[in-house]
């Protein structure tokens, strides 16, 4: 990938040096550099895409294959003093640099930040468990509108006995249905996880909104992989409206923690009426925003709590009894590891 990102810099950026220095390029010998370097380029993106091919090809994955191992790919966070679980969670592969990589994701509220000690249940192919103790190798945030998940790298020793899922490239589409694989606190003896299907609703910025089809007090199902066609991961089970619906972090929200583990960034741009205020990181949240006009308090809304859908990309859309107008002041506080970190504060711009 290093080759590809070099060949693509310099194919693009070479030409545009000899202007940068007062001098045109000669025509003719820069074309054919060009087209030289362009060729080169094309033929290292597709030595990347065949090594990516071949991975694959190595570890075979299908939707049967997950009905069948499933059991082995879900896993429980637990307390190691009484047993009991605080929580689901999955086991996942990626493959990054040409190389492969096993994964847990289990949900942020239960687990924490990088560096915070994890005590993980897995169940092995005859359904007997066994419990390991992790590091969290990154962590998200808190709350339904946050990267509620925390990510776990599994040790090459333990491959042999768990099951990895896949993460959707595609991700979730509105109106198709999943199935949701998850232990219950009300069944902590069972050593195959629960199924239930969810008719997904929408699908706005890192979260997945579906019908609720839970039990009534649905507690320890967070952390549970909602999985759709071919048997790859739409995203994790985070939450649920009591008998109305239910919140996942999408596939896309995991693979942006993956991002910024690997590269130590991945942020989003916060918007008002499409200008950018500030950008935020996977780890950070927005805790309460407010709105404010000469003043005055207009509307306060607490997005631990806020249940429509939401992206970043808009958040003037949040407010309900008043709409955002160029002067007005909005007020951002910035949630990092469960506390308010710090408070902007934006004048909306004509």
């Amino acid at each position: 990938m290093k080759q590809v990102f070099f060949l693509l810099i310099f194919t693009f950026c070479m030409p545009l040096g000899g202007w940068a220095q007062g001098a045109k390029p000669a025509g003719a010998l820069v074309k054919k550099l060009q087209t030289v370097l362009e060729k080169r380029l094309r033929k290292a993106v597709m030595a990347s895409r065949k090594e990516y091919r071949s991975l694959l090809l190595r570890h075979p994955y299908d939707a049967q294959r997950v009905q069948t191992y499933i059991r082995q790919a879900i896993v429980q966070v637990v307390n190691v003093a009484d047993g009991s679980f605080h929580s689901s969670g999955f086991v996942f592969e990626e493959f990054f640099k040409g190389k492969r990589s096993l994964w847990v994701a289990v949900p942020y509220h239960t687990s924490g930040s990088a560096g915070e000690k994890v005590y993980v249940r897995f169940f092995d192919e005859q359904g007997h468990p066994f419990v390991k103790d992790f590091t969290v190798e990154q962590g998200g945030g808190w709350g339904i509108n946050s990267l509620d998940v925390s990510l776990i790298k599994l040790p090459e020793e333990l491959w042999g006995k768990v099951f990895a899922l896949r993460l959707s490239d595609l991700g979730a589409k509105t109106g198709e249905t999943a199935q949701v694989y998850g232990f219950m606190c009300a069944f902590k003896e069972r050593c195959s996880p629960d199924i239930y299907a969810r008719k997904i609703t929408d699908v706005t910025g890192f979260r997945v909104t579906g019908d609720y089809q839970l039990p009534p007090a649905p507690s320890g199902f967070c952390g549970a992989p909602v999985i759709g066609r071919g048997g790859y991961v739409l995203g994790m089970h985070c939450g649920s409206e009591k008998g109305k619906q239910t919140f996942a972090v999408s596939a896309n929200g995991i693979k942006e923690l993956l991002r910024y583990f690997y590269f130590g960034r991945a942020s989003q741009p916060v918007k008002i009426l499409g200008k950018t205020v500030f950008e935020i990181e996977p780890f950070q949240s927005l805790g309460g925003v407010s709105l404010k006009r000469a003043g005055r308090l207009l509307e306060r809304v607490d997005m631990d709590h806020f249940k429509a859908p939401f992206t970043y990309a808009r958040v003037e859309k949040i407010f309900v009894t008043s709409h955002v107008q160029p002067g007005d002041v909005v007020v951002f506080e910035v949630v990092s590891h469960g506390r308010v970190d710090k408070v902007i504060e934006y004048q909306v711009r004509k």
